[in-house]
């Protein structure tokens, strides 16, 4: 309502009283309650009744100031009702919200009417209302926690308007009183209306300041969750890119033959619980060498190591090996152990990839300082380390470079310590002087042998264990005791052993009876040959009686040892093909030579065609490559000679304009979606073998006529389809080498020029 405005004068006289009834209702109320009517009493002035114009504006402007206070406290009240309703299951407010609403509710009328004009009862009034304007949030009301203080507020609130409920009741008695007793009365409690009021304002501003402070937490709290979603996503970023980055460092897969070699169950206990304290001991020093001869067991005690700790704490697992041992390759010791870590702890991945982002050089450096502070000591700056990180470095002494005074293994004992002091370095090693007298002296690092009195004191009975699960039962039970014996602690000789028995040859007549006594007949003493090397000559003499199986096993056996990176039974086939020997194209007799190899390589069934085959044991290789045998020696330089021929034929063959078939050569071999088929469609193992790595056959071979001649036809026919091949690859780098070895080769001494004659 609007307070009236004179615009005008006239007189009038006044008729008898009307009266007038304004029905009011609570906008915030529920609307199944009683209406509230407020009556207004209203004189009709007569014209000629000039002193009644004044007092009918003042009624006016009283039933003006009803109608609001009647509205404010509708208003108060029907907040109440939805405090009541919102707060009922909250246990320690429901009472007193209940309480708060019975006594404003029983309210009457008529006492509202007529306290309805008095300023400081509508100042009240308002002072509930809003005070409770919160409770309109209905959602908001209910998060709040019994506990909380907020919740101590609003309970304060509530017990203050039962208290003014209260007041009014006991006051409402007198409404009947004369307006003067009320006057009188009520006139004497103003200051009390007041406190009132002012409680309930004190309240609310306490209790929005604490909803501010809730709100300024949350959002705090929100701030904080957004900065840490944007740090992660930009650490996601960072990962991905880094990722990118660290995967252009050389690696080298550390698990050779899979994770199959490995300890049999109840078998080198001592030496693994010893290697298993050292681990976990926080006070162990940070490097183990495990030194022992060729076929002790030195490997599998890495492997099952290893094993045991790869889901809580193997850092890496390297192993060299010695047909590909090189001294240009040793560095990749440092690149994979980093890979390794990166791909294992995400904090170490971020501090590696902004150390390679700054220096791109570092993928082609082989210096092993450079590498080890750039990949490895930089990047643990910043790394947390709590628990033990392993690394396993298996078979050191084939690395190409561990010998002499200033190898590999040397910088490996004069640096280790310098690692955290949780880390912990495994190495593998034949007792070389080098490997030994380096480490001898070496800060943090001890040396464990295999012969070691202590630990190895059950090593022929673990023999025995480990031939019981190889053998038939019936084999076993007869000849057990005496093979494990005759191994006298070298576990690959059992390994063998077992090979021979469970697939005997014909030239014993396939009787796993007469291998047993080929094995035991021998007796050892210091004068004769290496058991190992006695044991190979013995089994291949069985397989390979015949002089023409015999060239069969050397040409075969030698490809496989002179091939730069390891073959599979189908490249080995594809490249034979194409050698210089007798009747190529027949590969049954390569694959049946090779069935019965398999205690001596891995892969050698046609089931495993596609995967590499490698000497299971070093010695193996050994044994045939340094003149151990007159019989069974093979001849690296002339397996080189095979191979070359092999791959320059394979590509003058194969090799032609667009081989993968790419339908446009205007896009980028990146952004061709299914490349990665189409190789594998078009360009074949022995293929992409043969483009990589003729080069490096050629390193160990002087020029030759018919050699030349096929070269010549390569860069006359073939020259840009091969480095098509290498583009497709991404191997385009291949060709300088290559290209590097021809020249090298071309200016090779001509008085060892190899002709059809010669």
């Amino acid at each position: 309502m609007h307070k009236d405005t004179l615009i005008g004068r006239k007189d009038v006289v006044c008729e008898p009283q009307h009266e007038l009834d304004i029905i009011l209702s609570s906008t915030d109320g529920p609307p199944t309650e009683p209406a509230t009517v407020l009556t207004i009493t209203i004189a009709t002035l007569r014209p000629d009744a000039d002193n009644q114009t004044e007092l009918s504006g003042d009624a006016l402007r009283n039933a003006e100031k009803a109608i609001n206070t009647m509205e404010t406290w509708s208003s108060a009240v029907g907040v109440i009702k939805r405090v009541m309703d919102t707060v009922g299951p909250i246990a320690a407010l429901h009472p007193y919200a209940s309480l708060a609403w019975s006594l404003l509710s029983k309210v009457p009328d008529t006492f509202l009417q007529q306290v309805g004009r008095d300023d400081n009862v509508q100042a009240l009034f308002e002072a509930i209302r809003d005070a409770f304007e919160f409770a309109k949030d209905a959602d908001a009301l209910r998060s709040i926690k019994p506990e909380s203080r907020q919740a101590k507020i609003i309970q304060e609130m509530l017990q203050c308007v039962s208290e003014i409920g209260k007041f009014i009741e006991l006051y409402a008695k007198h409404v009947q009183v004369g307006t003067r007793t009320w006057k009188n009365i009520f006139g004497q409690v103003d200051g009390e209306i007041e406190q009132y009021r002012t409680t309930l304002i004190r309240l609310r501003d306490d209790f929005l300041a604490r909803a501010a402070v809730t709100t300024e937490i949350a959002v705090l709290g929100i701030q904080l969750d957004v900065s840490n979603m944007q740090a992660n996503l930009a650490n996601q970023a960072s990962e991905v890119e880094f990722g990118a980055i660290i995967r252009e460092l050389p690696y080298k897969g550390g698990w050779r033959h899979g994770n199959t070699k490995r300890c049999l169950l109840g078998t080198r206990v001592d030496f693994l619980d010893y290697i298993i304290k050292w681990v976990e001991n926080p006070e162990s020093e940070r490097g183990l060498v495990l030194l022992g001869q060729a076929g002790t067991g030195k490997s599998s005690i890495a492997h099952e190591v290893a094993r045991r700790f790869e889901n809580k704490g193997l850092g890496s697992y390297f192993a060299f090996l010695r047909k590909e041992q090189s001294k240009d390759e040793a560095y990749q010791l440092f690149t994979t152990i980093a890979r390794d870590l990166s791909d294992r702890n995400p904090a170490f991945k971020l501090a590696l990839g902004r150390v390679v982002k700054d220096n791109s050089s570092l993928s082609g450096t082989r210096d092993y300082r450079t590498l080890f502070e750039s990949l490895l000591l930089e990047p643990l700056k910043s790394l947390e380390v709590r628990d033990p990180i392993l690394i396993v470095i298996d078979a050191l002494d084939e690395s190409g470079d561990a010998s002499g005074k200033n190898g590999l293994h040397a910088f490996l004992s004069q640096n280790l310590f310098e690692l955290p002091q949780k880390f912990r370095i495994l190495v593998t090693s034949r007792p070389e002087d080098s490997v030994e007298a380096a480490f001898s002296k070496a800060l943090s690092v001890h040396t464990l042998y295999m012969d070691d009195a202590t630990l190895a004191a059950r090593t022929e009975q673990d023999i025995c264990v480990y031939i019981e699960n190889e053998l038939p039962p019936e084999v076993f039970k007869d000849h057990g005791i005496k093979l494990a014996k005759a191994a006298e602690g070298v576990f690959q000789w059992a390994a063998v052993a077992c090979g021979f028995i469970n697939s005997p040859p014909a030239t014993f007549g396939f009787s796993k009876k007469k291998c047993v006594q080929r094995l035991l007949g021998h007796s050892r003493d210091l004068n004769r040959q290496d058991p190992l090397d006695k044991l190979y000559e013995e089994v291949l003499e069985g397989y390979f009686k015949p002089y023409e199986a015999q060239v069969l096993f050397r040409s075969v056996m030698g490809q496989l040892f002179a091939s730069v990176k390891p073959l599979s039974l189908r490249s080995l086939v594809a490249l034979r093909r194409c050698a210089p020997i007798d009747d190529p194209e027949d590969s049954e007799p390569v694959i049946e030579m090779l069935r019965h190899l398999g205690s001596l390589l891995s892969n050698v069934t046609p089931a495993n065609e596609a995967r590499p085959i490698v000497p299971l044991h070093t010695s193996f290789r050994d044994f045939l490559t340094n003149k151990k045998s007159d019989v069974f020696y093979v001849d690296l330089g002339e397996a080189h000679h095979q191979l070359a021929h092999s791959c320059l034929g394979l590509m003058l063959d194969n090799l032609k304009f667009n081989i993968c078939e790419l339908e446009s050569s205007y896009i980028a071999n990146g952004d061709v979606p299914d490349l990665e088929s189409r190789i594998t469609k078009n360009i074949p193992p022995a293929l992409s073998y043969a483009c990589l790595f003729w080069g490096d056959h050629l390193n160990h071979l002087a020029l030759e006529h018919d050699l030349f001649m096929k070269l010549r036809s390569l860069f006359e026919r073939k020259f840009l389809f091969w480095l098509e091949v290498l583009s497709i690859k991404s191997s385009v780098g291949f060709a300088a080498r290559a290209l590097s070895s021809l020249k090298i080769w071309l200016r090779s001494d001509q008085r060892k020029v190899r002709t059809p004659y010669s």
